[in-house]
């Protein structure tokens, strides 16, 4: 046990000193990079916030101050005290929930994140369980996350939404979803390799024709990479899918 938290504390420290080291990189070049970085982490953080144990609305929380952060890092450093920019916040936001809106679906059914040598076969917690103190921490992240919508310029917000809603959704959503979930299964699934191979490059071949990265098949190899090299951190650490019963 201690040393996976010691395995995953490591990978989160090393996760931000090369955000931090990324973003010290000027030009084009390390706006690629930091934009590899930031979408693959987005969708990483959408597994997280469907699949974490962590309560709902620090998740969420969680989610939110990751978004926040980056966009404000995206900015000149004389705008981040006026607004925080909507492309750079859509370009975050959207990989987050095409990845964890259908793996939200899919915990509702009963899948699970766990360690099958610690944790018992039994079934999962109830799906319909409050407490004061649960529904006190959704008011209070859902306030901090309208105080943030309310510090992006409206002009900003009118320009993003004039763009084509469809090919953003596919591009920034419906892709980087299908890729964080197929790179989830691959890492902590328990088919057979050869079945996650062809899971591989299936979205190695999506990254590059549909994602953001298209036509850029370095970027793309690089970007799956990422999320697969991170999650397989977690299965080296001993965590595995698995589908459990609901409580009612």
């Amino acid at each position: 046990m201690r040393s996976r938290r010691v395995l995953i504390g490591l990978f989160l420290l090393a996760t931000v000193l090369v955000d931090l080291a990324v973003l010290c990189v000027a030009g084009p070049s390390g706006e690629i990079r930091a934009a590899l970085l930031a979408t693959s982490q987005s969708a990483l953080m959408g597994i997280w916030l469907a699949l974490g144990k962590t309560a709902g609305p620090w998740r969420l929380l969680g989610a939110v101050l990751f978004a926040v952060a980056w966009s404000c890092a995206a900015v000149r450093p004389l705008d981040i005290y006026q607004y925080i920019s909507v492309a750079a916040l859509l370009f975050l936001v959207l990989p987050t929930l095409g990845s964890a809106i259908p793996l939200l679906v899919a915990r509702m059914t009963g899948l699970r994140v766990v360690d099958p040598t610690t944790e018992s076969p039994d079934q999962g917690p109830a799906v319909f369980q409050f407490s004061l103190g649960l529904v006190l921490g959704w008011i209070t992240v859902t306030a901090i996350t309208l105080s943030a919508l309310k510090c992006v310029a409206l002009e900003d917000w009118r320009e993003a939404l004039s763009r084509e809603p469809v090919d953003v959704l596919w591009v920034l959503a419906i892709a980087p979803g299908i890729v964080a979930s197929v790179a989830l299964w691959i890492s902590l699934g328990n088919s057979r390799w050869v079945w996650r191979l062809l899971g591989l490059v299936l979205i190695g071949w999506l990254a590059e024709v549909c994602s953001v990265f298209a036509r850029l098949p370095l970027e793309a190899i690089v970007w799956v990479a990422l999320q697969v090299g991170s999650l397989w951190v977690f299965r080296v650490a001993g965590y595995r899918l698995q589908w459990r019963a609901r409580r009612h």
